[in-house]
Formats: structure tokens, sequence, C-alpha cells
């Protein structure tokens, strides 16, 4: 969750000058979010991975099943992929650059 917001409020410091706002050109933003959607994948691909093998496995304390803590992963895979798609396609509708 921490990763998504900070990515949503642009204070992630691998993803620094990100915004549309910033002084880098377009073609840098793009390739970076090219990048965080590449971790956004692999997100999703091992956090679906993950639930297939462990998901009904109930958890040591509360007895929950495990897709309750790890269904997070897989959230936050797609809220990154959402993240960085929008950028990417924002990117390429500004003009001028």
């Amino acid at each position: 969750m921490g990763a998504v917001l900070s990515e949503v409020a642009g204070e992630n410091v691998s993803i620094d000058g990100n915004t549309s706002t910033s002084g880098r050109n377009r073609w840098f933003r793009i390739y970076h979010n090219l990048i965080l959607l590449t971790v956004a994948a692999a997100f999703l691909w091992s956090g679906k991975a993950m639930l297939a093998r462990t998901g009904f496995v109930p958890t040591p304390v509360m007895r929950a099943p495990s897709w309750t803590v790890q269904s997070i992963i897989v959230f936050m895979g797609a809220a990154l992929a959402v993240i960085a798609i929008t950028r990417i396609v924002s990117a390429f509708r500004e003009r001028g650059q």
C-alpha cells in the first residue's frame, strides 16, 4: 500500500521527476513508467502464483485463509499498473516536446 500511495503522491524516490510538471523529457518519463509497469507485472505474476499455492492455507493465529493477507500483493501490482498506464497515456498526449 505504501508504494501505491507514494506513487500517487509523487514521493517515490526511485521515480523522482516522473510527473508531467517536472522538467524531465517525456521519453524519460515514459521509460520510467515502463519500468514501473514491469515491476507491477512482476507483483501480479508472483502474487497470483503465491495465491494459487497457499491462498487457502489458514493463517497460524487467526486461522483465516492466507488470501486475506496475500491478496494485497495482487492489489498493489494492479494499482501500480493502472498508475503507470495512466502516466504513459498522459505522456503520449502531451504536445510540444
